[in-house]
């Protein structure tokens, strides 16, 4: 940003603190304008965000839908009950925790 400030009259102290005042304004405009431009270059795009988001959140209802099938037999076992018994309720406690986990998520994004 290259601004063509005059020079002040010899002798003239109010002109050239004026002058000077604005060069110094310029400088601190042509910062702050590299600053925002580093700045939006480290900032991420909301949607791609939002997508990473979901994409984690499908992973991670996954595996533990996925560990709450592959761990009921041996629940079952050690607390010597049904094994189908075992099964469902487990899997309810997951879908309720899913649940859970979903709805304060939703809650906080509902704040933002």
């Amino acid at each position: 940003m290259s601004l063509d400030i005059p020079s002040a009259p010899p002798g003239d102290l109010p002109t050239k603190l004026l002058i000077a005042r604005i060069r110094t304004e310029v400088k601190k405009g042509g910062l702050l304008d590299i600053k925002e431009k580093k700045e939006l270059e480290t900032l991420l795009d909301a949607q791609e965000v939002r997508k990473e988001a979901l994409a984690r959140g499908r992973e991670f209802r996954a595996l533990l839908e996925n560990w709450a099938s592959g761990v009921y037999r041996a629940m079952a076992a050690e607390l010597e009950v049904d094994e189908r018994k075992m099964r469902i309720v487990l899997e309810r406690f997951v879908r309720e925790l899913l649940t859970e986990i979903a709805g304060s998520q939703s809650s906080e994004d509902g704040d933002g």
